[in-house]
């Protein structure tokens, strides 16, 4: 009876021993697994681009459309700046 007590305190402080060590890890087990499925989703990007370096046409195009909207959006937010400093 005695040797059954004695395994399981032994149980329970190999437990706690356990926890503690995994208490002081940086990361948290939900950080890790972010961490892990962001590094598949990087994986998988690199892949497709491996796979298809050269944009398509209308790839090109829609690329070329982002730029433009963005730099529209620049020139209003300069001239927003503009106005707002001659005021």
């Amino acid at each position: 009876m005695k040797s059954i007590h004695i395994v399981i305190i032994i149980g329970i402080i190999a437990a706690a021993v356990l926890i503690g060590i995994s208490m002081t890890e940086e990361e948290t087990i939900g950080e890790r697994i972010d961490n892990a499925a962001e590094s598949i989703k990087e994986g998988v990007e690199e892949a497709g681009e491996a796979l298809n370096p050269e944009p398509t046409p209308a790839e090109k195009v829609g690329e070329a459309v982002e730029d433009a909207g963005d730099a529209i959006d620049d020139a209003a937010d300069d001239a927003a700046d503009a106005i707002k400093d001659n005021n």
